[in-house]
């Protein structure tokens, strides 16, 4: 039986946590990135992305 980890809390934070099989996935939204761990959404500095910021 697969166990659901995303109920067990404190994966995915800023995020959107999608049980797998033996798994999960985390989905980040606009203005996040997936961190290094794949277990959380991390807030991206837009001005560090000159290409973000093309206007200022």
């Amino acid at each position: 039986k697969d166990i659901d980890e995303c109920q067990q809390g404190n994966l995915c934070i800023n995020g959107q946590c999608k049980n797998t099989e033996g798994s999960f996935r985390c989905t980040c939204g606009q203005g996040y990135q997936l961190s290094a761990a794949k277990d959380q959404c991390e807030d991206i500095d837009e001005c560090q992305h000159h290409h973000l910021c093309s206007n200022g």
